[in-house]
């Protein structure tokens, strides 16, 4: 029997530069740079731009992994799980606290109308901030065919695994508009906080098969310890069962709420390698340390679910900020170091 304690340092793959709001519009080509936005008779009221997630930073995030085997006649047996620590960041929009008519800065929320490109946008003066929140653990059990003699210094054996994974993230988007520079006939006495909220939760799971490739260089003059080269490439075929959420409150009047789900399950396979170098110190102990890839090509991520649309009927305007799910993929590298006890 053995255990393996591993801890690990990944980098997760970041939202990058994707818009808080519709990537169409009728205002500007680049809604990410400052433009002047005016009223319906053309009068400047003054600088806007769509936020996006470009400084949002999920790296160097921190995790343990937990792996227990046993020898077998004809292989080894292993139930192996992993945990990362919860990677989040956030974007505050610098607002003035003083805002004067024709020279306002806004931040806002680029929007369809009645599901088509427009001039529509929603105005944030007073406060935005965006959080993003990403969550990945799993778990994996492991038969390895001893296909090679163990006592052969290079070996490739072959395994065939089952995994699950959950990937779990979230967009938190709050916004306040107090009209304060008074183009709307404000100030507002309260101001309209804005709640846009995006949930989305990977749930991953299916058989694999992968290569063991070993390289071992022993001690030959009983002065150096024992030193084992390894790589092991694998995929899974997997299916992603997701569950998407999306909520928005208080979008163009207070007190409105609308929420929206979509849960599919969809074919989503996983790649992952890890190489690996590991130093036997004593015949019962080992240290060992590597670089882990792994590559999900088909996830669900909250910043790419939203809808953002208003619905205008002519007698009413309706929000209609809606869930509508983007297949996308995501991607995750570090290193990690560990040791390794066996017990005869």
């Amino acid at each position: 029997m053995w255990v393996r304690l591993e801890y690990l340092t990944w980098d997760f793959d970041e939202p990058g530069d994707d818009l808080l709001g519709a990537k169409d519009s009728t205002l500007t080509a680049n809604l990410r740079e400052p433009f002047a936005f005016t009223d319906i008779f053309g009068t400047v009221l003054g600088a806007v731009s769509v936020p996006n997630l470009r400084e949002i930073t999920l790296k160097d995030i921190d995790g343990l992994r937990l792996t227990v085997g046993v020898p077998l006649r004809e292989g080894d047996f292993e139930i192996s799980g992993f945990v990362m620590e919860q990677a989040s960041d956030k974007i505050i929009a610098s607002l003035p606290d003083q805002q004067t008519a024709g020279n306002a800065v806004f931040v806002a929320t680029s929007t369809l109308l009645n599901g088509s490109a427009s001039g529509v946008i929603l105005q944030f003066d007073d406060f935005f901030e965006a959080r993003f929140v990403s969550e990945l653990w799993g778990l994996e059990s492991k038969y390895q065919f001893e296909m090679s003699p163990p006592w052969k210094s290079f070996r490739i054996d072959p395994f065939i695994t089952f995994r699950y994974l959950q990937l779990h993230e979230s967009l938190h988007q709050v916004g306040g508009f107090s009209d304060i520079a008074g183009q709307f006939g404000g100030p507002l006495p309260t101001t309209l906080v804005t709640v846009i909220d995006s949930d989305s939760n990977n749930h991953i799971y299916g058989p694999g098969l992968g290569l063991y490739t070993r390289a071992r260089f022993p001690n030959m003059n009983g002065r150096l310890p024992q030193v084992t080269v390894s790589l092991e490439p694998r995929f899974t075929l997997g299916l992603n069962t997701f569950r998407n959420r999306v909520s928005a409150e208080n979008v163009i009047t207070a007190n409105e709420r609308v929420v929206t789900t979509d849960n599919k399950t969809i074919f989503s396979p996983v790649m992952e390698a890890r190489a690996q170098v590991k130093i036997d110190l004593r015949p019962d102990f080992s240290i060992f340390g590597g670089y882990n890839f792994l590559y999900l090509p088909y996830v669900t991520r909250p910043q790419n679910n939203i809808r953002y649309n208003i619905i205008d009927t002519g007698a009413q305007v309706i929000p209609d900020y809606v869930v509508d799910t983007h297949k996308q993929e995501m991607g995750y590298h570090g290193w990690n170091v560990g040791a390794e006890w066996r017990f005869r």
